[in-house]
């Protein structure tokens, strides 16, 4: 019995990063989509992010085109969080995701203000 209900603590703590990433993920993903809308369509704001500048080039690069870079700048923090996962650096990982998830919170946060206002 204590075998089993190790391993299913252990499924439980494994699903809660796979959502906490899924969630990250689509943070990210919210945070596109809300940027492209502000700079491409309303041009009411412009990327604070020197480093994705060239990602909302609205005359080269279309919506899907842009949205499929950006899932794939995605993945390798993926990738890095599933390493951390399978070698149980579940503190770490649990800081990493925390301050992640909270930074692309902050982000969407930012965008509300511009779209309660157009």
């Amino acid at each position: 019995m204590k075998i089993k209900k190790g391993a299913d603590k252990l499924i439980k703590e494994k699903t809660k990063y796979y959502i906490a990433i899924a969630f990250l993920v689509l943070l990210m993903h919210i945070d596109y989509i809300l940027t492209y809308r502000g700079i491409c369509i309303l041009g009411v704001i412009s990327e604070g992010n020197p480093l994705m500048k060239w990602l909302f080039d609205c005359e080269n690069i279309t919506y899907l085109k842009g949205l499929l870079i950006r899932f794939l700048m995605a993945v390798p923090p993926i990738i890095m969080l599933l390493i951390y996962e399978k070698n149980k650096y579940y503190k770490e990982l649990k800081i990493v995701l925390a301050l992640a998830i909270a930074m692309n919170l902050y982000v969407i946060a930012s965008h509300m203000k511009w779209m309660f206002c157009y």
